[in-house]
């Protein structure tokens, strides 16, 4: 087993599961849900035991996986997270014009606890509690709508449709989730979670519609 701390021992991630387009429709109807744009980039666990490291969604060593740039820890030390602390995100290295960056978009752990029981609003709220100490050139909250799903993913579609489906894009998706859902968090594999979903460019065939 690896460990990650004095305190905290190494927990996978959940992941989303695949769904399609009338999937989405149906879970904005029913309210409870957010959509966030989904990064196409390398899944990143911040772990604080202080100092902080970046491991892949195994466990492994980010850096043995791919470059991390040096702006991106000090930005992550500026905020001010008690020690034990995971947060779960994604790194983009540089993209065309984009500069390099991590997105945040939950928290696993805080303080020496896991956060497997809590809701994802209260695992949210943690993440925007240091809203104010983040470095947008860096490190940013991912970013989120509460309706209106299906309008997200087809205006991103579009932007990466008319880069000709390049890899200089920044999204490959949406990712939608449950306020109030849990996590899993197990030991030796990660979770399908049924409060995640995600729905991405490539498996989708159809052409774009407004209507």
């Amino acid at each position: 087993m690896i460990t990650c701390s004095t305190k905290l021992l190494f927990r996978y991630p959940d992941k989303p599961v695949n769904v399609d387009p009338s999937f989405v429709d149906r879970l904005d109807k029913e309210g409870n849900w957010t959509a966030q744009r989904k990064l196409d980039g390398w899944r990143t666990l911040i772990y604080v035991d202080p100092e902080v490291r970046l491991l892949t969604r195994t466990g492994l060593p980010l850096i043995d996986k791919v470059k991390v740039p040096d702006i991106i820890i000090p930005a992550i030390q500026k905020l001010d997270l008690p020690s034990n602390t995971v947060l779960d995100a994604e790194l983009v290295g540089p993209r065309g014009s984009h500069k390099p960056g991590l997105w945040l978009f939950d928290c696993l752990a805080w303080d020496g606890s896991w956060l497997a029981k809590r809701p994802y609003f209260e695992r949210w709220n943690l993440l925007t509690s240091r809203a104010a100490r983040l470095d947008s050139d860096s490190v940013r909250l991912v970013e989120s709508v509460d309706t209106d799903f299906l309008e997200l993913f087809n205006k991103l579609k579009q932007g990466w449709i008319n880069q000709n489906k390049g890899h200089d894009y920044l999204y490959e998706g949406i990712v939608v989730k449950r306020w109030n859902g849990k996590l899993e968090l197990k030991r030796n594999s990660s979770a399908k979670s049924a409060h995640m979903t995600k729905l991405k460019f490539r498996n989708i065939n159809e052409e774009i519609s407004y209507d």
